[in-house]
């Protein structure tokens, strides 16, 4: 193939590598944000609450930093 032919597929190569690390920096935000939850939520915390669900879900946080 000339470097013209792979061009198209390279690109699709660039997008896709820029979709995946963003997928990831969302991802690796959001354990780091549920292990904050969940540490924030242990009794004796200044910040517990009893009343706060047990730990949220991935997608209750993500649709909330959206």
């Amino acid at each position: 193939m000339t470097d013209e032919e792979k061009k198209p597929y390279l690109d699709k190569v660039i997008e896709l590598k820029a979709e995946y690390e963003k997928a990831m920096e969302i991802y690796n935000a959001t354990e780091k944000e549920v292990l904050l939850y969940v540490l924030d939520q242990e009794e004796g915390s200044d910040k517990y609450d009893k009343d706060a669900p047990a730990v949220p879900t991935r997608q209750e946080i993500v649709t909330l930093r959206v």
